[in-house]
C-alpha cells in the first residue's frame, strides 16, 4: 500500500463493527489485534415439570430451569423429559433483550373409547371406568384397555404418544337387535321360557338358539330361531284362522263394503281376512245390494252391481214391456156449434180393459202399440127441438155398445210424465143402438201421470204398479160432432 492514512473497518455477524484509522508507513509491517464484540441476548428457561433437557439447533443445553446467552438471531428450541411430550419452537434473540420461556410438558393424551355395541363395561389398567362410549385422558405409554358386554370380553393394549392415535373402537357384539311382532298385536310373548310383554317387540338376543312363543285368545304358536352375525330377519307371527287379503273391487267403483256387519272401505279395496269364512255385501245407493261369503284361499270375482230399478227405470227396464190396465171414465161431446146445426150433444161413461205392448227405441221415447175392449154407455143425451129452442135430455141408460180399438203411437218420457202422440181407431164389436155402431177413428194425444211404489217390489228384476190418468181427443164424426168428443181414464196397470 502507499503511504497515507487510511479508515479500516471490520465487521463480522451478530458481532458490532469496528472502525479506526490505518497509518502506512514505506518499508515498516503493521499488526493490529482486534476482539469484536459479540451482540447478545438473553434466554430464560422454565418448564414444568423440573428437569426437562433443553436443546438448541439440536445442541444440548442443559436442564430446565436455566438462563443462557445467545448470539442475536433464530434458533430451534427443544424442551422433552421421559414420560411427557415434546415441545419443539423457534424463537428469536434480540440484542440486550431478555425472552422468557414458561411451558409445561404433556404428560398424555384424551382418547375416545368406543364400542359395537355402545353401553359396554370399560376398564383401564384393572380399573373400571364407567361405560362406553367414554372420553379418558392417558399417560404416555402402555395401557390395557378390556370392554365387557355380556358375553362377549375383549383385551388389547394401546400404546399413548405425543401426536399418535387417540380414538379406539372394539367390537364386542355377542347379539342382535331382533324386531317381534304379530297378527294381531297384544300377543303375549315369551322367549327362552321368559315372559317378555306383548308384542311388538324390539329384543337384543345374544347369538346362538332361542325358542319364542306367542299366544293370543287361547291360541299358541312357538318357533326356534339361530342368531348369528349375518341374521338379519324379523319375526311376524300370525295367529289368525286365516291371513290372506282379499281383492274386493265392483263395476261401479265407491260402492260400500260390509264384512260381517262392518263397514270395510269403499270398493276397490284389499280387505285382510282372518277367519275361514265371512259374510260380505256391498251397496252402492241407486244399486240393488250384493250378498256373498269371503272364503279362505278363495277369491272373490269382481262383482256386478244391478242398477236398482225406480220410476221409469223399473217400468221400462227391458227393450219391450207388456203392461196390463182396467181403466174408467167419460167422453163429452166438445161440440161448440151442434145447437145451431140441430146436432145431438152426448156425454159416455167407458170402460175399458188394455193391453201396451211397449217397445223403447231410445232412453225417453217409446212406441206403444194399445188394444183395447172397451164399453161405451150413453148417459146423457140431448135432443135440439126448433119449436121451443131448448135442448131436451133423453136419458137411455140401455144405450150402450163393445169396441175394439188400435192405438199405435209414439211417448215421450219427462220425469213422472208420458206424453203421447198417436192414432186411435174404433171397431164396433156389438152395439144395441145405431148411434154407436159404426166404427170410428181419428188422431188422439193424451198424457199420463205415473207414480210407482219401486222400493215394495225392489227384489223384482221386471215388474212394477203404474197408475196414471189419460187424457184423449177422438172425432167420432158419425155422432154428430164435428170437433170431436174429450174425454179420459183414470186407471191402474201392471208392469212386467
Amino acid at each position: 500500500m502507499m503511504m497515507g492514512v487510511y479508515d479500516l473497518k471490520i465487521e463480522k455477524d451478530k458481532h458490532k463493527p469496528h472502525i479506526q484509522d490505518l497509518v502506512i508507513i514505506p518499508g515498516k509491517d503493521v499488526t493490529i489485534d482486534i476482539e469484536l464484540e459479540p451482540r447478545m441476548g438473553e434466554l430464560n428457561i422454565s418448564v414444568k415439570p423440573i428437569g426437562a433437557k433443553i436443546s438448541i439447533d439440536g445442541e444440548y443445553k442443559g436442564e430446565a430451569p436455566k438462563t443462557i446467552e445467545l448470539l442475536i438471531g433464530d434458533y430451534n428450541l427443544t424442551l422433552e423429559k421421559a414420560g411427557y411430550g415434546t415441545i419443539n419452537k423457534k424463537i428469536t434473540i434480540t440484542e440486550n433483550q431478555e425472552l422468557d420461556i414458561i411451558e409445561t410438558l404433556s404428560s398424555g393424551l384424551e382418547v375416545t373409547i368406543e364400542t359395537t355395541p355402545p353401553g359396554a363395561l370399560l376398564y383401564i389398567n384393572g380399573k373400571h371406568q364407567g361405560t362406553t362410549p367414554q372420553k379418558v385422558s392417558l399417560k404416555y405409554g402402555d395401557h390395557k384397555i378390556k370392554v365387557v358386554n355380556r358375553t362377549k370380553v375383549v383385551e388389547e393394549t394401546i400404546n399413548i404418544k405425543q401426536g399418535g392415535q387417540n380414538k379406539w373402537r372394539f367390537d364386542v357384539v355377542d347379539g342382535k337387535e331382533i324386531s317381534i311382532s304379530s297378527r294381531p298385536s297384544g300377543a303375549k310373548l315369551s322367549i327362552d321360557g321368559r315372559e317378555i310383554g306383548t308384542t311388538p317387540q324390539n329384543i337384543y338376543l345374544t347369538f346362538g338358539s332361542h325358542e319364542i312363543k306367542f299366544e293370543y285368545n287361547g291360541k299358541k304358536k312357538s318357533r326356534n330361531i339361530n342368531v348369528t352375525k349375518y341374521y338379519n330377519n324379523d319375526i311376524s307371527e300370525s295367529l289368525y284362522d286365516c291371513d290372506t287379503y282379499v281383492p274386493i273391487t265392483s263395476n261401479v267403483d265407491g260402492a260400500d263394503v260390509y264384512v260381517d256387519g262392518s263397514h270395510v272401505g269403499k270398493t276397490p279395496v284389499k280387505y285382510h281376512l282372518t277367519d275361514k269364512r265371512s259374510s260380505v255385501e256391498i251397496k252402492k245407493k241407486g244399486y240393488i245390494s250384493y250378498r256373498s261369503s269371503l272364503i279362505c284361499g278363495e277369491t272373490l270375482p269382481k262383482v256386478y252391481l244391478e242398477k236398482k230399478p225406480t220410476l221409469f227405470d223399473k217400468f221400462f227396464k227391458n227393450k219391450i214391456e207388456h203392461q196390463f190396465n182396467y181403466r174408467a171414465g167419460s167422453y163429452s161431446d166438445s161440440s161448440k156449434t151442434s145447437a145451431e146445426q140441430g146436432e145431438n150433444m152426448y156425454k159416455l161413461s167407458a170402460r175399458a180393459g188394455n193391453y201396451q205392448l211397449n217397445y223403447k227405441l231410445l232412453k225417453a221415447i217409446i212406441l206403444i202399440n194399445s188394444f183395447t175392449i172397451e164399453k161405451k154407455s150413453i148417459t146423457k143425451l140431448y135432443v135440439y127441438d126448433h119449436t121451443d129452442n131448448l135442448h131436451h135430455n133423453v136419458v137411455n141408460s140401455s144405450v150402450n155398445g163393445f169396441y175394439f180399438s188400435y192405438n199405435p203411437s209414439i211417448a215421450l218420457n219427462i220425469d213422472f210424465f208420458r206424453l203421447s202422440f198417436g192414432y186411435t181407431k174404433y171397431f164396433a164389436l156389438k152395439t144395441n143402438n145405431d148411434l154407436l155402431s159404426k166404427s170410428f177413428g181419428g188422431f188422439s194425444f193424451g198424457f199420463a201421470f205415473h207414480v210407482a211404489y219401486s222400493y215394495i217390489v225392489e227384489s223384482w228384476t221386471r215388474g212394477a204398479f203404474r197408475l196414471s190418468f189419460d187424457c184423449n181427443v177422438i172425432n167420432p164424426s158419425h155422432m154428430g160432432s164435428k170437433s170431436g168428443v174429450f174425454g179420459g181414464y183414470l186407471g191402474v196397470g201392471f208392469v212386467y
